[in-house]
Order: C-alpha cells, then structure tokens, then sequence
C-alpha cells in the first residue's frame, strides 16, 4: 500500500488531485492508507465504468488515462462525480 510512482499514491496508484476530484481532503501522503485509497479510486474507477459504458477494457483505460471529457461530452460529469452538466441554452429568434 505503501507505493508511489510519479506522483501516483498507494494501493490503486490514484494521484493525489483525482482523489481531491472525488473528494478527499487530506495531503497526498494520506492516499498511502488503502482504505482511504480504495474509497477514492474505486469513485474514479465506477465513473470510467460508467463513461466506457460497461466495457470493462475501456473503463481500465479510462481509469488509466482520464475521462473528464468524455464524461462532459457525454452528459455524465454528475454521474461520475466530477462536476456538473450544464445545458446549453440557445438563444430565441424574437418573434
């Protein structure tokens, strides 16, 4: 539990500004405790579930390589917890 690499902490090797994302708000060494790294990344990993749309080999490299985009491009930044949708509005032709 206790790895690190390129600033990629502990048991899932989740980056420290990716659990903030998810909601931790402990320092970085903190992500060395696998409950508490598992908690985390086990959030970011079910939204890369949810963005590869069940394709667990997608999802893995999601999971690898960030879905912020494709989860906003989808619809799917509340699913995942990493923001908010927001509807664009379009403006009405005056009638």
């Amino acid at each position: 539990p206790k790895a690190y690499n390129n600033g990629h902490w502990g048991l899932m090797q989740i980056k420290h500004a990716t659990a903030r994302g998810m909601g931790y708000d402990g320092p970085a060494k903190g992500l060395f405790d696998a409950e508490t790294n598992l908690k985390y990344a086990v959030k970011y990993l079910r939204g890369a579930w949810l963005v590869a749309g069940g394709n667990a080999k997608k999802a893995d490299w999601l999971y690898q390589t960030g879905y912020y985009y494709d989860a906003k491009r989808k619809g799917l930044l509340e699913a995942t917890g990493l923001g908010r949708d927001r509807q664009r509005r379009r403006l009405q032709p005056d009638a």
